[in-house]
């Protein structure tokens, strides 16, 4: 899921408040909100790497995914899913 800046920092805010109203965490709220979007932030730059991996690997072989007719998309979708997972990383 492709996330902005004001999406991130809403997610990021609303974790917050939830884990220090439900007692969860002891920290300072403005201390749990940076590292929380510090999180957010390091998984959108970890998908965005994926992506431009993707981009990569179907560009080499778009030769082949045009003769085959192969779904640009559903291709796409394959190989980061492929790729995270080899990172572990939840898509």
């Amino acid at each position: 899921m492709k996330l902005n800046n004001t999406i991130a920092a809403f997610l990021a805010k609303s974790l917050t408040k939830s884990l220090i109203e439900q007692k969860l965490v002891e920290i300072e709220e403005r201390e749990l909100f940076k590292i929380v979007l510090d999180i957010i932030n390091s998984n959108i730059e970890e998908e965005r790497k994926i992506e431009e991996e993707v981009h990569r690997i179907l560009k080499e072989h778009i030769d082949l995914v045009e003769r085959e007719g192969i779904s640009y998309q559903k291709l796409f979708q394959k190989i980061k899913e492929k790729i995270a997972k080899e990172r572990g990383f939840p898509i």
